[in-house]
C-alpha cells in the first residue's frame, strides 16, 4: 500500500441543502490531503444541488478531483450510495452522509489504522452523536454500547450475530476497500432506504471481518429529517419500515429458518405487524403473532417477550 493512498469520500445527499455545506467544510479540514470528493445526489428538490455547485466551484483546487452525480430521478440510498463508490477512484472509499461531519484526522487516523493492519477491508471506529434531541440521542448511544462486543467475535459469529440480532454497526464511520466492495457487488438497490446491514451481512458471509478503531471519526446527527433516526415524518418512518421488512426476508429470515423455524415465523410476523400502516393491519399481525406464542407455549417452546427467540 501507498503511504499516503488516493481516498474518496463520497458525499450522499438528498434534500439536504440544510446541512451539506458543514458536511462539505469538515472534508476541505481533513488533515489528510490526497483526497478525491465525489458528491452523489439522489434528485434533491431543494437547493442541494445548487449548493454544492457553487462551494466545488470554490473549492475545488483542495482536492484531487472532485465529481458531483446529479440523479435526474429519485432512486434510493443503496442505488445513490452506488453511483459514488461505483465512480470512486480510490484504493479506500469514506461515505458520508450530507448532514453528517468528519472530524478533522478522520481520513489520516482511518489510513493509518489500515496501513498497520493490511488484512482489514472493514473499518469502522467511535462516532459522535449531537443533535436537538437529548432523548433519541440517549436511545442511540445506549443501544450502540450494548453491542460493542461485535467488533471482538471472529467473522463467523459475526455473521450469525448480524442475522440474530440485526444491525449494530454505525455505518457513518464506515471505511471500506474499494476492489472488495466492487467485488461484493455493491449496495442491495432492491432495497430502497437500507444500504449498510445487506452489506455487512454479504461480506461477512464471504468472509470479511468488521474491524473496529477506538477513535471518534465522525459527528452523527439525528435530526427530525433523518432517515432512521429521530424521524417525525410517519411516511418516512413506514417507508423505513418496509425497508427493513424487505431486508429481513431477503437476508436474516433464510439463516433464521436453518436455526428455529417457529422463532424465524415470530419474526416474520413481527415485522410484518410494525409496516402495516392501518389499525386493521397491524392488529391482523398482532393477532398472528399472538396466537404463534400461545401455540408454542403449550408445546414447551420458548419465545420471549423481546421478539427473540430463546434458542437463539
Amino acid at each position: 500500500m501507498k503511504l499516503t493512498p488516493l481516498v474518496s469520500i463520497c458525499v450522499v445527499t438528498y434534500n439536504s441543502e440544510k446541512y451539506v455545506i458543514e458536511t462539505l467544510e469538515s472534508i476541505k479540514g481533513q488533515t489528510y490531503r490526497n483526497i478525491e470528493l465525489i458528491i452523489s445526489d439522489d434528485c434533491s428538490s431543494d437547493d442541494t444541488v445548487p449548493l454544492c455547485k457553487a462551494w466545488i466551484e470554490d473549492n475545488k483546487e483542495q482536492f484531487v478531483n472532485v465529481t458531483l452525480i446529479a440523479s435526474p430521478v429519485n432512486t434510493g440510498i443503496p442505488a445513490n450510495c452506488n453511483r459514488g463508490f461505483f465512480k470512486a477512484k480510490g484504493e479506500w472509499v469514506k461515505s458520508i452522509a450530507g448532514d453528517d461531519l468528519l472530524l478533522p484526522t478522520c481520513i489520516e487516523d482511518n489510513v493509518r489504522y489500515v496501513q498497520e493492519y493490511p488484512e482489514v477491508k472493514f473499518l469502522f471506529s467511535k462516532r459522535e452523536e449531537f443533535g436537538n434531541d437529548a432523548e433519541e440521542i440517549k436511545v442511540v448511544q445506549e443501544s450502540r454500547a450494548s453491542r460493542q462486543y461485535f467488533y471482538d467475535l471472529p467473522v463467523e459469529k459475526q455473521f450469525w450475530d448480524l442475522i440474530i440480532k440485526e444491525c449494530c454497526i454505525g455505518a457513518c464511520t464506515q471505511f471500506i476497500d474499494r476492489f472488495t466492495f466492487n467485488l461484493l457487488g455493491g449496495f442491495d438497490e432492491s432495497i430502497p432506504l437500507y444500504e449498510d446491514y445487506p452489506m455487512w451481512v454479504k461480506a461477512t458471509r464471504e468472509g470479511y471481518k468488521m474491524y473496529f478503531m477506538d477513535k471518534y471519526t465522525v459527528r452523527y446527527r439525528i435530526h427530525s429529517g433523518g432517515i432512521s433516526f429521530g424521524n417525525k415524518n410517519k411516511r418516512k418512518k413506514d417507508n423505513f419500515k418496509k425497508s427493513v421488512l424487505l431486508s429481513f426476508k431477503k437476508y436474516r429470515y433464510p439463516y433464521l429458518k436453518q436455526i428455529d423455524k417457529v422463532g424465524a415465523l415470530y419474526k416474520y410476523l413481527y415485522f410484518k405487524q410494525h409496516t402495516k400502516t392501518t389499525w386493521l393491519g397491524e392488529h391482523y399481525y398482532l393477532f398472528l403473532r399472538l396466537s404463534l406464542r400461545i401455540i408454542t407455549l403449550r408445546k414447551n417452546m420458548r419465545i420471549d417477550a423481546n421478539n427473540e427467540v430463546s434458542c437463539l
